[in-house]
């Protein structure tokens, strides 16, 4: 199962002077139902269409507040994602997931300071 979670956050690169170079990502991030596991990463959206990118398996499952990061992401990373000065406004957010397929199965995380840096180019 996937959460995807959209942040109020919206960037349009073709304003000018907005053409975006690379993205950076950072979160606070916490398990409060350890010993649970709960994949984690970033997601943007260009003209209707979601991209998602994470680091290596990115699961998490500290029962203490840690920090996540996935440090710059290129339009390489999103495949269809228009970063230059033709493409499209893009909303931004994250995403939570599990593979667990044994019935009934709640997760409750914390995240804090969710954090968008746009390198324009």
């Amino acid at each position: 199962m996937w959460v995807y979670h959209r942040r109020e956050a919206e960037y349009d690169p073709s304003l000018p002077g907005s053409a975006i170079a690379s993205l950076n990502y950072s979160e606070d991030q916490i398990m409060f139902d350890t010993p649970s596991a709960v994949g984690w990463g970033f997601f943007l959206e260009q003209g209707g269409n979601r991209y998602t990118k994470s680091i290596g398996t990115a699961v998490f499952t500290n029962g203490t507040w840690a920090s996540g990061s996935i440090p710059i992401m290129t339009a390489a990373d999103f495949p269809g994602v228009n970063f230059t000065a033709s493409g499209g406004k893009i909303k931004f957010g994250f995403y939570r997931a599990n593979t667990s397929t044994s019935g009934v199965y709640t997760v409750t995380h914390g995240i804090d300071n969710w954090r968008l840096e746009v390198c324009r180019q």
